[in-house]
């Protein structure tokens, strides 16, 4: 496909990605409509890799963009997790996440807690619905859940007794049962009946300990205190890491395209939502 100034739709939104991820850094606003700016970043590009300056994107330019694309996707790296109930023993996290994900692991052995999961890597195509968003940080890398039962079953007996932030709406402060942990009684919140019971013992404050690698949680849905049927809205056990991305800059299509080749991305429900801005209408 041949794009110029005036084109519009999903090819000149996969183009404007492409520049964006190039070794010049566009920054260009992916919104699929090949513009002034989009034509002079397109400029730059071909004189950057000794192609004709024309501002046309043709097929030498597309091989361009997506060889040097493919040559700047981060890896995704397996790390390891503790076995809980039906939840895993490993998972995947593009690779400097990952980094920073095995100093919490870290910590948590140091004081003998444990680090559940569900998961992180989520595919292209997985299902959207009301409690999977298709802007989720899950799909590059950035987010992990842990085990959804280890955590408001039993806070009794529980890996983690999970407690409402009363400084923030629909907020959980998560604490990890630990030999080497600080002797409290929390209040732990209680998926049947949607109830908070009292236990004592010995816990750190495991959302602290992912905020200071540079996760943060997010909030519960508000369908979750709706409907005791819901608890996959609960979203308690959600940490995702948010290092590098710029309120107001970074674009969802950014994010995806340092992970996946054009090809891989671009037919998926992810990539209908690439022109998401961070901080703006994407969080």
């Amino acid at each position: 496909m041949i794009l110029k100034l005036g084109s519009k739709g999903q090819a000149v939104r996969d183009a404007q990605a492409l520049l964006n991820e190039s070794e010049l850094l566009c920054n260009l606003r992916v919104d699929g409509i090949f513009g002034p700016k989009t034509e002079a970043a397109t400029i730059s590009f071909q004189l950057a890799r000794a192609l004709y300056d024309d501002g046309i994107i043709g097929s030498r330019t597309w091989a361009e963009l997506r060889r040097g694309h493919d040559e700047l996707l981060l890896p995704w790296v397996k790390v390891p997790a503790d076995k809980y109930g039906e939840g895993y023993s490993s998972h995947q996290l593009r690779e400097d996440v990952a980094e920073q994900y095995m100093l919490v692991l870290d910590e948590c052995r140091e004081a003998g807690a444990e680090l559940t999961s569900s998961g992180s890597k989520r595919s292209l195509n997985a299902k959207v619905g009301s409690n999977r968003s298709a802007t989720s940080l899950h799909y590059v890398g950035r987010a992990l859940d842990l085990f959804v039962y280890s955590g408001m079953v039993d806070p009794e007996k529980d890996p983690y007794v999970v407690v409402p932030d009363i400084t923030e709406d629909r907020c959980w402060v998560v604490y990890a049962r630990a030999k080497e942990g600080e002797e409290m009684a929390l209040g732990g919140y209680v998926y049947r009946g949607r109830k908070i019971e009292m236990v004592r013992g010995k816990f750190i404050n495991l959302t602290e300990v992912f905020r200071r690698h540079g996760f943060e949680r997010i909030r519960a849905r508000t369908s979750f205190f709706a409907s005791e049927s819901n608890n996959g809205g609960a979203e308690w056990w959600h940490f995702q890491y948010e290092g590098g991305l710029v309120k107001g800059s970074t674009s969802f299509g950014d994010e995806l395209l340092r992970m996946y080749t054009i090809e891989e991305v671009s037919s998926t429900p992810p990539w209908k939502e690439s022109g998401r801005v961070w901080g703006v209408n994407w969080s």
